[in-house]
């Protein structure tokens, strides 16, 4: 009937205005909402083992403790005079971009623990992050912000490398290992073109190709 329509069309209508109040509340926070960050550091929690990650001067296992989710990384060094290298490489990086790197970190014995950024090859050139951090016996989350430097194009050599003292037997837990880019990287600039005049003509053909030259023209000019 008429009035049912009415009533139905009337019902839509308050839905729908009630749907657009709905979305005028979330809408600006939903459109200013900024995408998640990525994260450069591959199995930050270990929680797939310790895939990713390599050892130098030291074992590395992932169990307990952990700070969160089901393991942590258990560094233990194994030289007294060398230092313990702990690290991940390929790390993909923007040129004069900042950066955060964040990490839960405990050492039973509250040893320091170095953290350093840098190119995986020679000439192992620092890539703007090269900082100490004292450990305690609890958990602790660390956080410092840098801005890469050594390199003007993007790179996919970085190295993160956790750094112990000289000795043995020394013991770090580690867990949720994150470096994420906190600004856009810088426009990449083209280069300008040569000046006029510049360029060397060390070959000009500017006629026929006859078949006495059998398709391939050479120039042979006196000396």
């Amino acid at each position: 009937t008429e009035s049912r329509k009415s009533w139905l069309r009337a019902g839509f209508l308050v839905l729908a205005l009630g749907l657009l109040a709905f979305l005028a509340l979330i809408g600006p926070s939903v459109l200013l909402a900024e995408p998640a960050a990525v994260n450069g550091v591959a199995n930050p929690g270990f929680e797939t083992g310790v895939k990713s990650w390599k050892c130098t001067n030291c074992r590395i296992t992932a169990g307990a403790p952990a700070q969160a989710g089901n393991a942590a990384g258990q560094m233990r060094t194994t030289s007294r005079t060398a230092r313990a290298q702990l690290y991940q490489n390929g790390l993909d990086l923007w040129p004069a971009t900042e950066y955060e790197l964040t990490f839960w970190a405990k050492a039973p014995n509250g040893q320091d623990l170095q953290v350093d950024l840098y190119r995986q090859t020679k000439p192992f050139t620092h890539y703007g992050l090269d900082q100490t951090f004292d450990l305690t016996a609890d958990w602790q989350q660390f956080t410092v912000t840098f801005t890469t430097a050594g390199f003007d194009d993007a790179v996919t050599n970085g190295r993160l490398r956790f750094r112990a003292p000289a000795g043995k037997d020394i013991r770090f837990s580690i867990d949720d290992v994150s470096l994420v880019a906190l600004s856009a990287p810088p426009p990449t600039s083209t280069p300008p073109p040569p000046p006029e005049g510049s360029e060397l003509v060390v070959f000009d053909w500017n006629k026929p190709v006859t078949t006495a030259q059998k398709g391939f023209p050479w120039d042979n000019p006196p000396m």
